[in-house]
């Protein structure tokens, strides 16, 4: 089975606690694999050479039966993607959300 590599965690404030947890449930991308959080929280676009840097050391061997999860900041998101191909000459599959079946569907780009 293969990763699901996430750029950055999409995360709010509960308003109960006042504590920061997952905005999105993601327990349907676990069906494709281990998730795996790449950045850390927090504006790290502000600085994307560093980010860059951090997501090329964390797909370094991203492989056709991987995954990303484009959620959170978008910007780390299509970083990660440009990443990706990079490591796998050219080709990523993300996981697309369908909100009538409720499920993710893969999409392969090359």
């Amino acid at each position: 089975m293969g990763r699901v590599f996430i750029a950055q965690e999409p995360l709010k404030r509960d308003k109960g606690t006042g504590k920061m947890v997952r905005a999105f449930d993601l327990s349907e991308a676990e069906k494709f694999g281990e998730l795996v959080i790449l950045l850390p929280p927090g504006r790290i676009m502000l600085t994307p050479k560093k980010a860059k840097a951090m997501l090329r050391k964390g797909v370094k061997d991203f492989m056709n039966d991987d995954y990303l999860l484009l959620v959170g900041d978008q910007g780390a998101a299509s970083l990660m993607c440009v990443v990706a191909a990079e490591m796998n000459r050219g080709r990523y599959t993300y996981l697309q959300w369908d909100r009538f079946m409720s499920e993710y569907i893969e999409v392969t780009v090359e």
